[in-house]
């Protein structure tokens, strides 16, 4: 199963394993085109995928660690695998704009959230690595939010300009192609 908004991860993913690379997503199309004819399935939301995976109506589906590490704290049985072919990080970003109205707030906002107690805390509820170094994670949590280092050395950045420059074709490619 797919989640409809990340059609370019899905891109990413068939790509990767079927011997295109970060600046060349065409092979990932005939991948997902060969899913598509198995039966796979497209849902609305993450939330959706995880209900068609906590029914069993799917079985498998590209994701974040973190949102399966949410997943299996609510039950639904998954485990999440780094594959072979790599993992692509997921980077969330925060900026304060040149026209901020409070910058001063704006800072001391960023310093809260980047504050090893408040790491810790979104680690242990929301399932993502902490971004600082001086915010340990529990022993029993760190194996399973964190990457090896042979996972990271494997890390799939992935190509901005060039995902900027076809984003538009390959939203088409998927609404006209893998949706319909």
């Amino acid at each position: 199963g797919f989640a409809d908004g990340l059609y370019i991860q899905h891109l990413i993913a068939g790509a990767l394993s079927h011997g295109g690379s970060m600046s060349d997503f065409e092979p990932g199309k005939a991948a997902l085109l060969e899913l598509k004819e198995r039966g796979a399935r497209v849902y609305p939301s993450n939330e959706a995928v995880a209900q068609a995976l906590q029914t069993g109506e799917i079985w498998i589906t590209p994701m974040w660690r973190a949102r399966s590490y949410q997943w299996a704290s609510a039950g639904i049985p998954v485990r999440d695998v780094a594959p072979s072919e790599g993992t692509v990080p997921i980077l969330f970003e925060f900026g304060i704009p040149a026209n901020a109205p409070n910058e001063e707030g704006a800072y001391a906002f960023i310093d809260a959230m980047l504050a090893a107690q408040a790491q810790g805390a979104f680690a242990e509820t929301m399932g993502y690595v902490p971004t600082v170094t001086n915010a340990p994670l529990p022993d029993d949590l760190a194996p399973v939010l964190t990457f090896t280092e042979e996972e990271q050395a494997n890390f799939q950045l992935p190509d901005y300009d060039y995902i900027a420059e076809n984003n538009a074709d390959f939203r088409e490619w998927w609404q006209r192609e893998f949706l319909s």
